[in-house]
C-alpha cells in the first residue's frame, strides 16, 4: 500500500481529518473496496465535496477518464489512512442522514 505524506489536514463541511475517529487504523482490502463501491453511491454534491478535498490534498491522485470526460477515477490506494476513514466518515454520515429521512 503506497501511503503519501505532507502534514497538515483539511476541513470540508463540518468533520475535519482530525475528528475521525481510527483515522490511523490502516484500512483493509475489504474495507477499501466497499469504499470504493460505497463512493459510487454518493449523491453529486457529495461526490464533488470529496474529489475537491482529495485534489487538494493529493493533487496526482484524482484522474479524469479519457474514455468518459464526466468520469473520475481515484486510486483509493495512493491516499494516505486519514483521508480515506475521512472518506469513510463522509459515506457513513451521508447514507446516515438518507436512512433518518426515509424513516
Amino acid at each position: 500500500q503506497a501511503s503519501a505524506g505532507g502534514g497538515g489536514s483539511f476541513s470540508t463541511g463540518k468533520r475535519a481529518l482530525e475528528d475521525i475517529p481510527n483515522e490511523n487504523t490502516p484500512m483493509t482490502y475489504e474495507e477499501k473496496r466497499e469504499l470504493s463501491a460505497n463512493m459510487n453511491k454518493l449523491p453529486g454534491k457529495k461526490v464533488g465535496q470529496a474529489i475537491t478535498a482529495i485534489h487538494e490534498k493529493f493533487p496526482k491522485v484524482v484522474l479524469q477518464n479519457g474514455d468518459d470526460p464526466d468520469e473520475i477515477e481515484i486510486d483509493i490506494n495512493l491516499l494516505d489512512t486519514a483521508t480515506l476513514r475521512w472518506l469513510e466518515s463522509l459515506v457513513r454520515e451521508t447514507f446516515a442522514k438518507k436512512k433518518k429521512r426515509a424513516a
